[in-house]
């Protein structure tokens, strides 16, 4: 889940994913502020990143199963990117991204056998915070907003924002067929990303505010 969020969407995709056959576990970190998400250190982070992944390898000893599956938004995305690249254990079936905030060269196809298939990656074109997370510290990106545009991940657009696509009817129409089989339905969509957005992007924040204190 995201920051400063109680996740209240995890109870009705969980229902769904449940009434589908699938064991699901919930992973949590609390409620990180805003002040430790935006600071350039990596202590923090890492502290989620080894409570999250401690939870993952609960679940995994606890079921007993076959194939693993994970649902990642927003702050979550960062901490399992993370997870994947650093954790060489880890062997994931389905990965699904939504309101990503990992940078668009994160180095995925160097550990692309610790997961199945493509990583499903949704974008949303009206979503603002991985563009103002980008443009206001370091260490994060704007992949939720713009794709990932390259091999590894399948971008599939929306119009919508941050968490547009966080809901029992997205997850039923467009995951489970991910989830079971790697499917992935497109819909065709605009894809442009409005002017705002755009100047966030091009104008990053951080800069801005350590030359107006100089």
């Amino acid at each position: 889940h995201g920051i400063r969020t109680h996740a209240d969407w995890f109870q009705q995709i969980r229902k769904l994913l449940i009434e589908e056959g699938y064991k699901v576990y919930l992973t949590n970190y609390g409620r990180f502020d805003l002040v430790s998400f935006l600071l350039p250190i990596k202590y923090s982070r890492n502290k989620v990143k080894e409570k999250i992944y401690r939870q993952i390898r609960a679940a995994i000893k606890k079921d007993g199963g076959e194939k693993y599956s994970i649902i990642a938004h927003s702050f979550g995305t960062y901490i399992v990117s993370n997870i994947l690249r650093d954790e060489f254990d880890l062997k994931i079936d389905r990965v699904i991204f939504a309101g990503s905030v990992v940078r668009y060269d994160f180095p995925f196809e160097q550990f692309s056998e610790r997961f199945t298939g493509d990583i499903l990656n949704e974008v949303a074109t009206q979503d603002p915070w991985p563009v103002v997370a980008e443009s206001l510290t370091t260490g994060y990106g704007s992949a939720g907003t713009y794709g990932f545009k390259r091999p590894s991940i399948f971008d599939r657009w929306n119009v919508g924002g941050h968490s547009h696509v966080l809901t029992a009817s997205h997850c039923k129409e467009f995951w489970l067929p991910f989830l079971r089989d790697g499917e992935v339905k497109e819909v065709d969509v605009p894809t442009k990303v409005g002017f705002f957005i755009n100047l966030i992007h091009v104008v990053k924040l951080k800069f801005v505010i350590c030359i107006s204190l100089i």
